[in-house]
């Protein structure tokens, strides 16, 4: 599964060094178990943007909610985005003592809960295209 989002419009500098606001987008993808969230702050055409790409959850965190977006939404996705992001490489199990596992000697998979994943689903799909994710 694969789901486009514009959850808000973040603060950028141009290159003269004003300020200015430009458009984020998130690309949160779901499969075989793994969530992966990237976003990118104002992407040009070029390939390249007028911020922050990639994990700039913080950036997004800072932004100002947008179209049908609350800032209660936007925190709880970036919550989630923190919290779940490549939940197939985590170098931990939960039952640690329990499991013989030994911290760091292989990836680890957390199975993100069904309700994170049907919340994630049902967020309001980007009004925008982007020039790229």
């Amino acid at each position: 599964m694969k789901k486009i989002i514009s959850p808000c419009l973040c603060k950028v500098y141009t290159r003269s060094g004003n300020k200015a606001t430009a458009r984020a987008f998130c690309k949160i993808q779901f499969e075989n178990g793994r969530l992966s969230i990237t976003g990118v702050i104002g992407p040009m055409p070029s390939g390249d943007c007028r911020g922050g790409a990639g994990q700039c959850v913080d950036a997004i965190r800072e932004g100002c909610p947008c179209d049908e977006w609350t800032q209660e939404m936007l925190d709880k996705f970036c919550s989630i985005w923190d919290e779940w992001h490549l939940n197939d490489m985590r170098p931990y199990c939960k039952p640690y003592p329990v499991c013989g596992y030994q911290y760091g000697h292989a990836w680890q998979t957390e199975e993100v809960p069904q309700e994170v994943i049907d919340w994630l689903f049902n967020l309001p799909e980007s009004p925008v295209v982007p020039a790229w994710v």
